[in-house]
């Protein structure tokens, strides 16, 4: 038992499942056991901060869903075919052209 070193990962999360810092967990936890919470102003500013968050990870799936939308449409334009062929492996050889 000299040897055991367990390893210990600590994440916080917020009542919507988000992830939170220590400071912030610190913060929350301090704030519920103590009684005393934010203003308005500072709780308005810590919603907009997370929206703003929200809409760039919605930005940055969007935007990987685009460029899968325009590889896709370059190689139906490369293959001259007008969608995605599900079909045998002999018509694949064929590059979708039928005979």
């Amino acid at each position: 038992m000299r040897d055991y070193k367990p390893e210990v990962k600590l994440e916080y999360v917020d009542e919507t499942g988000r992830q939170l810092s220590t400071k912030e967990a610190y913060k929350q936890l301090s704030h519920a056991f103590h009684g005393h919470y934010s203003g308005k102003n500072k709780i308005d500013k810590v919603m907009k901060k997370r929206d703003q968050e929200r809409r760039q990870l919605e930005l940055t799936a969007s935007d990987s869903t685009h460029r899968h939308g325009q590889a896709l449409e370059n190689s139906h334009k490369k293959l001259g075919t007008a969608g995605i062929i599900f079909s045998s492996s002999d018509t694949a050889a064929n590059n979708g052209k039928k005979n």
